[in-house]
């Protein structure tokens, strides 16, 4: 019952919460050859409550555009010994671990681009793992996408490039689909960077 007053909770705040995001500094690199690595840190919802999200964008080699998307779920500062990922008892975490895991084969991440032009909304298959980059965090990969993905990957970068606003990111659970994970990130200001890191100009 509580977990279930919990969601409901999250469910009603999610509108409030994500109309107060600020608009988040992205910082770029490279992430290999002809490949770049965009960063943005954003706010999460758990069914346990906020969190922190990191949504990471890289592009497509030297061809240009996106080729994955990861997000990852975490919450600064954690007590020490603490791991804020197992507190989150009503998603199953651990169906998402590894390429051969029961979440991979299904498309479980949605991602909703927001912007002047409406909305965009694709699924997507992930992997998912515990991050070595962020203590305690989860990472959900969409990884090295197949020909469908590689499609919905592509309407998420023509939207960011055409004035979206803002990024969402939601896993559901493998057993219940009314608990999930999300993470919102704003995008506004970065399509100039979009052109010159993911196309290359």
């Amino acid at each position: 019952m509580a977990a279930g007053f919990l969601r409901s909770i999250c469910l009603s705040a999610a509108a409030v919460l994500w109309a107060g995001t600020p608009a988040g500094a992205w910082r770029s690199e490279e992430a290999g050859q002809s490949t770049h690595r965009m960063v943005a840190q954003g706010r999460a919802l758990t069914p346990n409550g906020e969190a922190d999200g990191q949504l990471e964008l890289y592009s497509l080699g030297a061809k240009g555009g996106l080729g994955r998307l990861v997000f990852t779920l975490y919450k600064v500062a954690q007590p020490e010994g603490s791991s804020f990922i197992d507190s989150i008892k009503t998603f199953h975490f651990d169906e998402f671990e590894g390429p051969g895991a029961p979440a991979a084969a299904r498309r479980l991440t949605q991602v909703t681009v927001r912007g002047r032009r409406g909305e965009v909304q694709v699924r997507l298959r992930q992997n998912g793992y515990y991050s070595a980059e962020l203590k305690g965090g989860f990472v959900f990969d969409s990884g090295l996408p197949g020909g469908k993905e590689k499609l919905d990957l592509q309407r998420i970068f023509r939207a960011l490039r055409n004035g979206g606003t803002s990024l969402v990111v939601r896993v559901t659970d493998t057993q219940d689909p009314k608990v999930w994970v999300q993470g919102e990130f704003a995008t506004g200001g970065t399509a100039g960077m979009l052109r010159k890191r993911l196309v290359g100009r």
